[in-house]
Protein backbone atom coordinates (compact mmCIF):
# COMPACT_ATOMS: atom_id res chain seq x y z
CA UNK A 1 0.00 0.00 0.00
CA UNK A 2 1.44 3.08 -0.63
CA UNK A 3 1.91 6.10 1.56
CA UNK A 4 -0.94 8.05 0.11
CA UNK A 5 -3.46 5.13 -0.45
CA UNK A 6 -2.69 4.40 3.73
CA UNK A 7 -3.34 8.31 4.43
CA UNK A 8 -6.40 7.82 2.80
CA UNK A 9 -7.65 4.90 4.46
CA UNK A 10 -6.33 6.78 8.43
CA UNK A 11 -8.66 9.50 6.46
CA UNK A 12 -11.49 7.21 5.85
CA UNK A 13 -11.54 5.27 9.63
CA UNK A 14 -11.47 9.14 11.17
CA UNK A 15 -14.31 10.36 9.20
CA UNK A 16 -16.17 7.11 9.99
CA UNK A 17 -15.69 7.00 13.96
CA UNK A 18 -16.54 10.54 14.01
CA UNK A 19 -19.87 9.42 12.68
CA UNK A 20 -20.29 6.67 14.78
CA UNK A 21 -19.17 8.47 17.47
CA UNK A 22 -22.34 10.85 17.28
CA UNK A 23 -24.68 7.68 16.58
CA UNK A 24 -23.48 6.11 19.58
CA UNK A 25 -23.94 9.56 21.71
CA UNK A 26 -27.22 9.87 20.28
CA UNK A 27 -28.33 6.58 22.00
CA UNK A 28 -26.91 7.01 25.09
CA UNK A 29 -29.95 6.86 26.95
CA UNK A 30 -30.12 3.18 25.76
CA UNK A 31 -27.13 2.32 27.82
CA UNK A 32 -28.38 0.59 30.60
CA UNK A 33 -31.13 -1.43 28.50
CA UNK A 34 -28.55 -2.53 26.20
CA UNK A 35 -26.23 -3.12 28.61
CA UNK A 36 -28.70 -6.08 30.46
CA UNK A 37 -29.28 -6.64 27.15
CA UNK A 38 -25.54 -7.98 26.34
CA UNK A 39 -25.54 -9.90 29.56
CA UNK A 40 -29.21 -12.37 28.23
CA UNK A 41 -27.32 -12.51 24.88
CA UNK A 42 -23.92 -13.22 26.23
CA UNK A 43 -25.04 -16.07 28.93
CA UNK A 44 -27.34 -17.86 26.53
CA UNK A 45 -24.52 -17.91 23.51
CA UNK A 46 -23.80 -21.23 22.78
CA UNK A 47 -19.77 -20.09 22.48
CA UNK A 48 -19.92 -19.28 26.26
CA UNK A 49 -22.30 -22.32 27.14
CA UNK A 50 -19.48 -24.59 25.54
CA UNK A 51 -16.64 -23.09 27.13
CA UNK A 52 -18.51 -22.50 30.55
CA UNK A 53 -18.54 -26.64 29.75
CA UNK A 54 -15.20 -26.78 30.51
CA UNK A 55 -15.26 -24.79 34.30
CA UNK A 56 -14.15 -21.07 35.44
CA UNK A 57 -13.22 -19.23 32.79
CA UNK A 58 -10.99 -15.85 32.94
CA UNK A 59 -13.08 -13.39 30.91
CA UNK A 60 -10.82 -9.73 29.57
CA UNK A 61 -13.94 -7.43 30.47
CA UNK A 62 -13.32 -3.55 29.80
CA UNK A 63 -14.22 -0.56 31.61
CA UNK A 64 -17.72 1.37 30.17
CA UNK A 65 -15.89 4.51 28.24
CA UNK A 66 -18.61 7.48 27.15
CA UNK A 67 -21.50 5.97 25.69
CA UNK A 68 -20.45 2.70 25.54
CA UNK A 69 -22.42 -0.83 26.55
CA UNK A 70 -21.57 -1.22 30.07
CA UNK A 71 -20.15 -4.56 30.87
CA UNK A 72 -20.75 -4.40 34.77
CA UNK A 73 -24.43 -6.13 34.83
CA UNK A 74 -22.65 -9.03 32.44
CA UNK A 75 -19.40 -9.18 34.99
CA UNK A 76 -21.71 -9.34 38.13
CA UNK A 77 -23.60 -12.40 36.67
CA UNK A 78 -20.64 -14.17 35.85
CA UNK A 79 -18.60 -13.63 39.10
CA UNK A 80 -21.41 -14.34 41.17
CA UNK A 81 -20.93 -17.62 38.91
CA UNK A 82 -17.44 -17.92 39.81
CA UNK A 83 -15.52 -16.66 36.94
CA UNK A 84 -12.74 -14.79 37.08
CA UNK A 85 -11.97 -10.93 34.89
CA UNK A 86 -8.94 -9.37 34.22
CA UNK A 87 -8.71 -5.66 32.46
CA UNK A 88 -6.65 -4.51 29.67
CA UNK A 89 -3.58 -2.45 30.13
CA UNK A 90 -1.00 -0.34 28.18
CA UNK A 91 2.09 -1.92 29.62
CA UNK A 92 4.49 -0.49 26.95
CA UNK A 93 2.98 2.49 24.86
CA UNK A 94 3.42 1.08 21.02
CA UNK A 95 3.13 -2.60 21.97
CA UNK A 96 0.51 -4.72 22.09
CA UNK A 97 -2.06 -4.89 24.93
CA UNK A 98 -1.78 -6.72 28.28
CA UNK A 99 -4.37 -8.38 30.84
CA UNK A 100 -4.27 -7.73 34.47
CA UNK A 101 -5.95 -9.96 37.02
CA UNK A 102 -8.99 -7.66 38.36
CA UNK A 103 -12.06 -8.57 41.04
CA UNK A 104 -14.79 -6.23 41.26
CA UNK A 105 -14.00 -3.39 44.00
CA UNK A 106 -10.27 -4.17 43.28
CA UNK A 107 -8.50 0.01 43.17
CA UNK A 108 -7.21 0.61 39.60
CA UNK A 109 -5.62 3.27 38.21
CA UNK A 110 -6.30 5.02 35.57
CA UNK A 111 -4.10 4.64 32.18
CA UNK A 112 -3.01 7.02 30.10
CA UNK A 113 -6.50 7.32 27.74
CA UNK A 114 -8.51 8.22 31.09
CA UNK A 115 -9.59 4.35 31.17
CA UNK A 116 -9.44 2.62 34.40
CA UNK A 117 -7.17 0.24 34.34
CA UNK A 118 -5.54 -2.82 37.50
CA UNK A 119 -2.59 -1.38 40.01
CA UNK A 120 0.71 -2.47 38.32
CA UNK A 121 1.14 -5.24 41.17
CA UNK A 122 -1.75 -7.11 39.57
CA UNK A 123 -0.66 -10.04 37.60
CA UNK A 124 -0.43 -10.68 33.80
CA UNK A 125 -2.88 -13.49 32.66
CA UNK A 126 -4.26 -14.69 29.60
CA UNK A 127 -7.96 -14.61 29.22
CA UNK A 128 -9.84 -17.19 27.80
CA UNK A 129 -12.79 -14.81 26.37
CA UNK A 130 -12.55 -11.16 25.55
CA UNK A 131 -15.22 -8.82 25.67
CA UNK A 132 -14.00 -6.03 23.37
CA UNK A 133 -15.66 -2.61 22.77
CA UNK A 134 -16.22 -1.15 19.39
CA UNK A 135 -17.46 1.89 17.09
CA UNK A 136 -18.43 -0.59 14.63
CA UNK A 137 -17.20 -3.09 12.51
CA UNK A 138 -17.03 -3.83 8.56
CA UNK A 139 -18.67 -6.12 6.58
CA UNK A 140 -15.77 -9.27 7.01
CA UNK A 141 -16.37 -8.21 11.16
CA UNK A 142 -13.17 -6.23 11.53
CA UNK A 143 -13.44 -4.62 14.24
CA UNK A 144 -13.40 -0.15 14.44
CA UNK A 145 -12.30 1.08 17.98
CA UNK A 146 -12.27 4.23 19.15
CA UNK A 147 -8.22 5.11 17.81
Amino acid sequence: MTEQQTQSVKEEKKALREVLRQRSEESAENVQEASQGLADIFMSSSDFLDARAAGTLLISAYSGYGSEIDPLPLIKELSAQGHKFCLPCEIEKGQPLKFRAYDLGDPVQIGEYGIPEPLGSAPIVSPDIMLIPMLGFDRTGNRLGRG
